[in-house]
């Protein structure tokens, strides 16, 4: 009989504490102890304990909603803090720091959690029939490769782990990046042939992973192999589907507690649902605090949560730099001495130019006003379909295909308002149009800062934007210091 209390991934992690939100500790245990033979009995423990996987990306206390926002936003400088000063990079970059040891924790709760459904799949035909456990195994994969694809991009070397723990993982080595990639591939490729079309699940399952979240973290992950001619089949794939398309109002993309629309590919669910249907963390999902976060500090309890913490601004330069037309520079951030009106705010404000971040911007994402609720229920992308036609562009560029390029570019140019840019064949121009675009649709959402480190654009983009001098290692962080104390083989990344 094989017991899932505790797993092992270089660090004790104490699963059902995790995997499992409230609404499903009826299916545990009172000793906390998960086995095959009290767990795992039907359809509804298998989706419990998968749910726990989806609720990991809320966060590791399931409120922040800032982990793949705040710290790589930080690192791009295009997020300050409260203070109004920018993050020192290398304070970040840290084997000990807490965005690092964050990262690689959720990531290996998710892919341990995966592990042992698949391997209580391999043995559960009684209790399933064919159909829900193909469908089961293939939303796990997706959340494997995704994890997977995470550890490549964000660590580059990393353990890869495809079966439930044992004591030989205590002494496992790093795999180099093409193996994470290689088994996130697989197990997309996996997930793309046997997920629903995004609207197959039906709304009651709103949110779980799709075939078209599957083909954009499989072309994502080609990107990163520079598997072109494999990234653009993929891309393709996803825009046959014929499902997703670019918000007409782009103010439209940031609302509070509304269900993801044809714009959103993948998000992580904050939504408060109270009728039934789908949703990670079951009648207690507690939202996140982007919004109190994004608002100006101290501008009223008529305007924000908790009167706006200002906890993480938007660079004043992020503004500046955006073409004054830009309709992400005019409805998504504003600075003091223009107006706005959130939609929960009776009224607009005219944010005023004495207030206590007088030197900074202002994300309206996420920023829409009093709230009955204290967290949000906004939903997190990540990955949406005006980032997706970016990345083809990119793809399609990179295989000599210039003016299919800049057509899907300038798709996304035309919804912010802005006149198409002219066809360049120079990649160097390209880079600049391509970065212009990735940082006005991703300020204070995630993604940016690895797009700068997977084509190298960072130390351009850092020294020009920034005046900050790129270090070769931050293009990969650090692993976490204590993981490696606990196992000597784990490789550690150069320069740290």
């Amino acid at each position: 009989m094989k017991k899932y209390g505790k797993i092992l991934i270089a660090i004790v992690i104490p699963t059902m504490i995790w995997a499992c939100s409230e609404s499903f500790l009826e299916f545990t245990p009172n000793n906390g102890e998960v086995t095959d033979a009290n767990f795992f009995q039907d359809k509804e423990d298998f989706e419990s304990y998968l749910f726990g996987a989806y609720t990991t990306l809320q966060g590791l206390n399931g409120t922040e909603g800032g982990s793949f926002v705040i710290g790589p936003g930080y690192l791009t400088q295009d997020l300050i803090e409260i203070d109004e000063n920018p993050s020192i990079i290398g304070n970040i970059l840290q084997a000990g720091g807490n965005d690092v040891i964050g990262m690689w924790t959720k990531l290996y709760m998710i892919i341990a959690t995966s592990n042992i459904i698949l391997d209580e799949l391999s043995v559960a035909p009684e209790v399933l029939t064919q159909q829900e456990k193909q469908l089961l195994e293939a939303e796990t994969r997706f959340l494997r490769g995704f994890g997977y694809y995470m550890l490549g991009s964000v660590f580059g070397n990393a353990p890869l782990i495809d079966e439930v723990y044992n004591q030989d993982q205590n002494n496992i080595a790093c795999s180099p990046p093409s193996e994470l990639f290689a088994q996130a591939i697989e197990d997309l490729q996996f997930a793309a042939a046997n997920l629903p079309v995004p609207d197959g699940w039906g709304d009651e399952n709103l949110g779980r992973a799709t075939r078209g979240a599957a083909l954009a973290f499989m072309a994502r992950s080609y990107m990163y192999t520079e598997e072109w001619n494999l990234a653009e089949q993929a891309a393709a794939d996803l825009i046959n589907l014929g499902y997703y398309e670019l918000e007409p109002n782009l103010r439209d993309l940031y609302c509070n507690n509304c269900p993801d629309g044809r714009e959103t590919i993948f998000a992580v669910q904050y939504r408060v649902v109270s009728n039934g249907n789908y949703n990670w963390a079951g009648p207690n999902n507690q939202g996140n605090l982007l919004d109190q976060w994004s608002a100006p500090r101290g501008i009223g309890t008529e305007y924000a949560p908790g009167g706006g913490w200002g906890g993480t601004l938007v660079n004043r330069k992020v503004a500046d730099a955006l073409e004054p037309e830009d309709v992400r520079r005019t409805e998504l951030i504003k600075v003091p001495g223009e107006t706005y009106q959130g939609s929960a705010m009776a009224e607009p404000l005219t944010i005023p130019t004495d207030i206590t971040q007088p030197n900074s911007a202002f994300s309206t994402k996420w920023w829409h006003g009093p709230a009955d609720q204290w967290l949000n229920g906004q939903n997190l992308n990540l990955i949406r379909y005006a980032e997706f036609l970016l990345n083809y562009s990119e793809i399609l560029f990179e295989q000599g295909k210039t003016a299919e390029a800049y057509s899907f570019l300038n798709e996304v140019r035309n919804r912010a308002g802005l006149d198409p840019k002219p066809e360049s064949a120079n990649k160097d121009q390209f880079m600049d149009d391509l970065m212009y675009e990735l940082r006005a649709e991703l300020v204070y959402e995630p993604n940016f800062w690895f797009h700068l480190t997977r084509t190298g654009y960072a130390a351009k983009f850092l020294s020009e934007e920034h005046g900050i001098t790129f270090e070769d290692k931050w293009r990969l962080w650090p692993i976490p210091q204590r993981e490696i104390d606990q196992n000597p083989n784990l490789c550690q990344n150069d320069g740290y």
